[in-house]
C-alpha cells in the first residue's frame, strides 16, 4: 500500500487508556429485548482515520481517511459535493472538531446497474488536504490479493444510537471487535446477494445494531490497520441471525489508486 502514502498509515494512536474492544455478541434478555454486548466507547482519537460526514452540523454517516485528500464511505450515504463536510479528529460530536473540510468531489466505482449493488463505495475528494498528526492520520488500503484470515483481528467504529447492552453515549465514538463469517455460511443466510466483493461479519456489525452508516471495518495484524470493508447492509432490525455485509475495499484498490493519481 506504499503508493498511497508519503506518511505512515494504519497506526493506532497510543493513548493513556488500553482499549482494545471485546468481540461483539448479541444477547437476548428474558423479556425478549435484544442487545449487543461489548460495544464500548472508544478512547479519544484512538482511530485517527475515523471521519464524521456532516451536513449543517449534523452527523449522518462515517467514513475513513485513506490519504490527506481522500475519504472512503458508503455510496448509499449520498454524500453531496460542495455541501457536505468531512469532520476529522472528532470524538464527541457535541464538541468542536480538530478539522472540518468541504467535500468537493464524489466518485463511485464503475459498475453494472442492478440490485443489490455489487459495490457500495464512494470515494470523496477533500477541498484541502487534511493536516496529519496524532489525532488525524490515514488507515492503510489493502492490496487486491490481501486475504482476510484468522490471523487478522477486525474492528468497526462509529457514532449513533446503538443497541449496546452497556449503554453508550450516541454522540461519542464507539467501537466493537467483529468476528468474520465465511462466504458459504453468509450465502446460506442471505442467498445469492453475496458475491466475492463482500465481506460478512457477525450480525452485530450491521448499522441497525451499531447505529452508524458507512462505518469502516478495519483489521490489523503486526500492529498496522487496513481498511478492509465499508458497511453496506444488514438486517433492518438488529438480528442475531443475519450477518452484517461490508463492501470489500481491496477489490477496488486499483480503481482507488487510479483516482488518487488522477487528481
Amino acid at each position: 500500500s506504499a503508493f498511497f502514502y508519503a506518511v505512515e498509515c494504519g497506526k493506532q494512536q497510543s493513548s493513556g487508556c488500553d482499549q482494545t474492544p471485546g468481540l461483539a455478541e448479541i444477547s437476548l434478555s428474558v423479556d425478549g429485548v435484544l442487545s449487543v454486548v461489548n460495544v464500548t466507547e472508544s478512547c479519544p482519537f484512538l482511530w485517527p482515520w475515523q471521519v464524521s460526514l456532516q451536513f449543517n452540523g449534523r452527523h449522518y454517516c462515517s467514513g475513513a481517511l485513506i490519504h490527506p485528500h481522500w475519504v472512503i464511505t458508503a455510496k448509499h450515504c449520498g454524500v453531496r459535493a460542495k455541501e457536505d463536510v468531512a469532520v476529522l479528529g472528532l470524538h464527541d460530536i457535541k464538541f468542536l472538531p480538530v478539522q472540518t473540510i468541504l467535500v468537493d468531489k464524489v466518485f463511485n466505482p464503475p459498475q453494472k446497474t442492478g440490485f443489490p449493488p455489487k459495490s457500495n463505495l464512494a470515494l470523496l475528494h477533500l477541498s484541502v488536504a487534511a493536516r496529519l498528526g496524532s489525532e488525524v492520520s490515514p488507515v492503510c488500503v489493502p492490496d487486491e490479493d490481501d486475504d482476510l484470515d484468522d490471523t487478522w483481528s477486525c474492528i468497526t467504529a462509529g457514532w449513533g444510537a446503538t443497541k449496546a447492552k452497556e449503554g453508550v453515549d450516541p454522540d461519542r465514538l464507539h467501537h466493537a471487535g467483529l468476528t468474520l463469517v465465511n462466504t458459504t455460511s453468509c450465502r446460506q443466510k442471505w442467498g445469492g446477494f453475496i458475491t466475492d466483493s463482500h465481506i460478512c461479519s457477525h450480525p452485530a456489525g450491521s448499522t441497525s445494531c451499531m447505529g452508524d452508516s458507512g462505518a469502516p471495518l478495519f483489521c490489523q495484524k503486526y500492529g498496522t490497520y487496513f481498511l478492509f470493508g465499508v458497511v453496506t447492509w444488514g438486517s433492518s432490525h438488529c438480528n442475531s441471525e443475519k450477518p452484517a455485509i461490508f463492501t470489500r475495499v481491496s477489490d477496488y484498490q486499483s480503481w482507488i489508486r487510479k483516482m488518487i493519481f488522477k487528481f
